[in-house]
């Protein structure tokens, strides 16, 4: 069974122990304060990143042909494999439609991604001030994808 909150709050604690305040979350710092290479390679279409998690080494490979929003969302995702201690040293993410999505640790993964790129705290305050009416512009702010960003909205119950 998916721990929704577990990910939830595990996103919360390192954007709160990073001190990051506003949005844009800069996931690629997290990444590399947690230890990790990053890597932004022109890998094929269908796959969106990489995480290897082996011994002294620590990478995670996004694809570089991806939209940038996309390539953010890659990187929180895999960082959330690692932060949720999924135990597999290796897992490679693929745009495919066979694939399974509803997977307990994707959930996961996915929900930590959305949570640590689209702080609830930080959407409230944003809500407050009526910037979701304009799903363009906060989408930039938040530097992630507008599907994305009304997704969490939806969920959040923020609009």
């Amino acid at each position: 069974m998916a721990r929704i909150g577990f990910a939830r709050e595990a996103a919360r604690k390192l954007v709160r122990k990073a001190g990051m305040v506003s949005p844009p979350v800069d996931v690629f710092e997290l990444a590399k304060s947690n230890g990790f290479s990053v890597y932004r390679r022109e890998f094929s279409e269908e796959l969106s990143g990489v995480l290897l998690n082996h011994a002294d080494l620590k990478a995670i490979g996004v694809n570089a042909r991806q939209a940038y929003v996309r390539q953010r969302f890659t990187l929180a995702h895999e960082l959330g494999h690692y932060m949720l201690g999924h135990e597999d040293s290796l897992y490679v993410d693929i745009d495919d439609p066979t694939f399974d999505h509803s997977d307990d640790l994707e959930r996961e993964a996915n929900e930590f991604a959305a949570e640590l790129l689209m702080p609830l705290h930080m959407l409230k305050q944003d809500a407050r001030k009526g910037f979701t009416r304009d799903i363009e512009g906060l989408a930039r702010r938040y530097q992630v994808g507008q599907q994305a960003l009304w997704l969490r909205l939806l969920d959040s119950k923020l609009v």
